[in-house]
């Protein structure tokens, strides 16, 4: 399997929020990614891209530091209020220490100066992905009851092995 398939793969499992108030980059990053992710949300504001993370599950946020109304270390901070786990990965054209150590804070660890290096990117994001699937690998849990059935767990699904109810 080449490395774009691989990538593609485990990209396909989740859901990407782009938030950039110049609309050509949104429309840029949305044309390269939308072959890799299961779903890909686009804004250009904010604030739609606030009610988007809270109505759709949202994996990760690829958003700007610079935009009008709220910038993107506000915005960082809204989303971490919501979820503090969600990576974040911020593109600027602005190198700021201060912005920086700020992003750092409030767990934002992923910065990309514009113009953006296209493998720069996906390496970042394939790191970032390769996190949530070792996440998601570590929430499952296996355990017997006292009537020795076996019930293996995933996040929210419990399978019990032997009994005829699966939720």
């Amino acid at each position: 399997m080449t490395e774009i398939q691989e990538f593609k793969k485990l990209a396909s499992n989740y859901n990407l929020l782009i938030v950039d108030d110049e609309s050509e980059m949104v429309y840029m990053l949305s044309l390269i990614l939308s072959k890799f992710f299961k779903n890909v949300f686009t804004t250009t504001n904010p604030k739609e891209a606030l009610n988007l993370f809270i109505k759709q599950k949202i994996d990760m946020i690829i958003t700007d530091l610079k935009m009008p109304e709220i910038d993107g270390i506000e915005f960082s901070k809204l989303i971490k209020s919501y979820d503090k786990e969600v990576p974040i990965i911020i593109l600027t054209a602005y190198t700021k220490t201060e912005d920086m150590i700020e992003l750092i804070k409030i767990g934002v660890n992923n910065y990309l100066v514009k113009p953006i290096d296209e493998e720069m990117l996906f390496s970042v994001l394939q790191a970032e992905l390769e996190k949530l699937q070792n996440k998601g690998a570590k929430i499952c849990s296996m355990g017997m009851s006292n009537d020795f059935e076996l019930a293996i767990k995933c996040g929210s699904n419990m399978i019990r092995v032997g009994s005829a109810l699966f939720k």
